[in-house]
């Protein structure tokens, strides 16, 4: 009897270490996989590569910072004209290199009234390292840029606000819970947690096995990357009280839209600071391009034509090297670099101008003019005492404000009944003409008599003791405060 039960325990024994040993050759092929896909070098195709000297007026400063273990990382200030008003960081994506393939990108900002500081990632380009390391690293690097901006004497103190397409985009995000003081955030093509990157790209090669995988990889960067691991997107988001824009296309096959854009519509489609622009056929790498752009097309004709005349095999081993360098030869010398480096979608990068402007108290050419025809006499306003801006509701969801000054006394019926409603938008614009702290501007509900809807701060419930109803209307009285005080800008056709 003894002997049965030994040889059950010895069995029992076995069978724990031979799951155990499979767990672990599970653990270790799946960091195998995520290591060959993200610890390697990512450097920019020189022939391909953007040059400063292809946008007309612009400048690049260089500099050098370290990040987490002493790693120097390359960074680039990018700059045209003069009276610059905030600093565009911009995050690049994974694989095509450093931030070169977003040299663009930083010119159009600089161009339009921002320096652009973009930076070589971890294991890319001109950076050190002998790879990416991991998706987190992205958030390590940015995290160490953008305090290396704030600290830097040379870079001037100005707001600061974040632009990120695909990898980048979930650093953008998820870095705001070490620096909530960004003022706004463009985020493309992102996702919400570090692992993400892996599981989406890896569904089309794995399948359903990438799901059996993902625990593991979270496990490894959870060992590798601390707190970086599990610090998610939406983490960051719920970190700041900065303007985010979310732009994503339905038919992204790298970065699914269901792990960003789907995600935060979810939670964040009725939060005033977010603003959605969702597109069916931008792809993902594309999303930042003009669509009726052909140069690509026009480019890969071109090769394909090219590829043709060479009198040798081109896919063959022995043939490799030789390739390259026609290749490369090729396209120094075919290239058109005006229109290389001119893709981008003008219409989309305005909104995004626009986005960041509002978000840093910039008012748009011709607006403030046209507000002060329609609302004359809310401008100019005495401030010495602050101001008193009044809400009133005249349906579920529809809010008119007005504003008057500060006084030490309640305003007469007149005066409110001279006031002519102005919606959010228009109200924060008004207000940001006048240089006052934001608590020195008074909210203050008003029941207006024309109006047959009750609001739900004059509505005392049902046994409600007097501590719930202070409650209930303070809350009322923060998402009015919150509407006029978090940057957002009107969706377009294309928004959700």
């Amino acid at each position: 009897m003894k002997k049965a039960k030994s040889k059950k325990k010895i069995i029992l024994l076995v069978l724990l270490a031979l799951i155990l040993l499979m767990i672990v050759g599970w653990w270790g092929f799946c960091v195998k996989m995520y290591n060959d896909n993200f610890n390697v070098r990512g450097d920019s195709y020189e022939p391909l590569m953007l040059r400063v000297e292809d946008f007309s007026g612009l400048r690049c400063t260089e500099y050098a910072f370290s990040s987490d273990k002493g790693q120097m990382l390359a960074g680039y200030l990018y700059s045209a004209g003069e009276d610059q008003q905030g600093i565009v960081v911009i995050a690049h994506g994974f694989g095509d290199g450093g931030h070169n393939s977003y040299m663009d990108c930083a010119n159009f900002f600089a161009q339009n009234g921002y320096f652009a500081f973009a930076y070589d990632a971890t294991g890319t380009d001109k950076s050190g390292g002998e790879g990416v390391g991991g998706v987190p690293q992205g958030v390590i690097d940015l995290d160490h840029a953008i305090s290396f901006v704030e600290a830097n004497a040379d870079i001037p103190e100005l707001p600061i606000v974040l632009f990120g397409h695909s990898w980048g985009a979930y650093s953008v995000s998820a870095v705001l819970t070490y620096h909530p003081e960004v003022k706004a955030v463009i985020e493309c093509c992102g996702f919400n947690r570090s692992s993400d990157m892996f599981e989406s790209g890896g569904k089309s090669q794995a399948g359903s096995v990438i799901y059996a995988m993902t625990p593991f990889i979270r496990l490894h960067e959870r060992f590798k990357y601390g707190k970086y691991a599990t610090n998610t997107a939406m983490d960051g988001f719920e970190a700041t009280d900065a303007a985010v824009m979310i732009v994503h296309s339905a038919d992204d096959d790298v970065i699914g839209i269901e792990y960003g854009c789907d995600k935060y519509y979810e939670k964040y489609k009725d939060d005033p600071r977010f603003t959605f622009l969702r597109f069916e056929d931008r792809g993902h790498n594309g999303i930042l391009k003009n669509p009726d752009d052909t140069y690509v097309d026009e480019l890969n004709a071109d090769f394909k034509v090219w590829l043709e005349t060479l009198d040798y095999d081109y896919e063959s081993d022995e043939n490799r090297e030789r390739f390259i360098e026609d290749k490369a030869n090729y396209l120094t010398g075919n290239l058109d670099r005006a229109r290389w480096s001119s893709r981008l979608d003008m219409d989309l990068f305005a909104q995004f101008l626009s986005f960041y402007d509002r978000a840093i108290g910039i008012i748009p050419d011709g607006e403030q003019q046209t507000l002060e025809e329609k609302y004359p006499d809310y401008f100019g306003l005495t401030t010495s005492k602050g101001l008193e801006v009044y809400v009133w509701q005249m349906a579920p969801g529809s809010y008119s404000f007005g504003v008057l000054p500060g006084t030490n006394r309640e305003k007469t019926l007149e005066e409110l009944w001279n006031m002519k409603g102005a919606n959010a938008d228009e109200m924060r614009t008004i207000l940001s003409t006048y240089d006052l702290d934001e608590s020195e501007i008074v909210i203050i509900p008003w029941q207006n008599p024309i109006s047959s809807y009750i609001a739900e701060y004059w509505i005392r419930q049902k046994d409600e003791d007097a501590d719930s109803v202070a409650k209930r209307q303070q809350e009322y009285v923060d998402s009015l405060r919150e509407m006029l005080f978090a940057s957002v800008i009107p969706t377009g056709s294309d928004s959700l």
